[in-house]
């Protein structure tokens, strides 16, 4: 039985995404990247070539708040904005959201 193991990369996309793309396809190393709404709005580029080539996108929230001085609708929200976000960069990327 084969198992995947995938590397997690929190609060981008930044500037060096493209770069960490490049490296851990070159390595065939899976990874999720949990990207912040915040971020994405100022990486948008970097956010899709991240979708083109292979990288999971997770929901790391909007604004990262702190959730635990959030009222429940609040958080919902937080997310559900940043849900939005990813769905428009697969979308924008041309690739299927898993």
């Amino acid at each position: 039985m084969k198992k995947t193991v995938y590397l997690t990369i929190d609060d981008g996309p930044t500037e060096n995404t493209k770069h960490h793309v490049s490296y851990l396809n070159s390595r065939s190393i899976p990874a999720i990247m949990f990207f912040l709404g915040t971020n994405i709005v100022q990486q948008r580029d970097a956010a899709i070539h991240a979708v083109k080539h292979g990288i999971i996108i997770g929901n790391h929230s909007y604004s990262h708040p702190r959730f635990s001085e959030l009222s429940l609708d609040e958080a919902i929200k937080e997310i559900q904005r940043q849900e939005k976000l990813i769905d428009q960069l697969y979308e924008a990327s041309g690739c299927k959201r898993m």
